[in-house]
């Protein structure tokens, strides 16, 4: 007979855990990674956050939003959020040069590259210019494929 669990071990805690293994194919951050849900969340929450975006964050992110109306990733107009190239919790920063439009997907895929690279003691500069390149540079490639599916439609 097939097993069909697998033991994992809870990326906070450190716990073992037994999950099935075809949750681990899932498209979730917690994908056999976490033995429980509380888990997960204090993962993503373990370096402190700061709640709240002040008063000009509705602007702000609409203004993001209007500029480039899509996934910077995907494409998608779907399930718009306002992504912190380097997070509001390190930096207070909600300057339109650290702001990128992400679908819900895509924004918790980035989110938890950039938790899992935070602490690999690189300077806040180097990051900032790591994470701004690669999301700037697929933001344009993705802007150049809708531009050319509309072109192509004339």
């Amino acid at each position: 007979m097939i097993d069909k669990r697998t033991e994992r071990v809870c990326k906070y805690c450190g716990n073992s855990f037994d999950v099935y293994k075809s949750h681990m194919k899932s498209n979730t951050n917690s994908a056999g990674n976490f033995c429980s849900r509380p888990c997960y969340e204090k993962w993503m929450c373990k370096t402190g956050r700061t709640t709240g975006r002040g008063s000009q964050w509705k602007k702000t992110r609409n203004k993001v939003v209007s500029k480039f109306p899509f996934c910077a990733v995907c494409g998608t107009t779907k399930n718009i959020q306002v992504h912190h190239i380097i997070p509001f919790r390190i930096t207070f920063d909600n300057s339109i040069k650290n702001l990128i439009p992400l679908c819900t997907k895509h924004h918790k895929i980035v989110e938890n590259f950039f938790i899992e690279t935070e602490n690999l003691s690189v300077d806040l500069e180097t990051q900032s210019l790591v994470w701004n390149n690669m999301l700037r540079n697929r933001q344009a490639e993705t802007y150049n494929t809708i531009k050319g599916i509309i072109n192509a439609g004339r």
